[in-house]
């Protein structure tokens, strides 16, 4: 989670400053993100194919996923390869 106020310049040692880490274990959430092979460092972090977000249903928590474990009632949609 990022705790970002106003709008002075951003790089990517000013949003690790404002970086929130914290783990959430056992909840609902609803997830989505991006793949490319082809946007590192655009819409995905440079060392990443990845970029996902997730958010609780009554919007109490929300962030940037680092590593993620489903869990075995996970229901997870993809869209169709076209």
């Amino acid at each position: 989670m990022l705790n970002r106020i106003g709008d002075p310049p951003h790089n990517m040692d000013e949003h690790k400053k404002i970086q929130v880490t914290f783990e959430l274990a056992k909840v609902e959430a609803i997830i989505v993100g991006f793949h490319s092979t082809g946007h590192r460092g655009i819409f995905t972090p440079g060392d990443s194919n990845i970029h996902i977000h997730f958010q609780t249903p009554e919007n109490r928590q929300s962030g940037h996923i680092q590593k993620l474990q489903l869990g075995p009632n996970a229901v997870l949609c993809l869209p169709r390869a076209g």
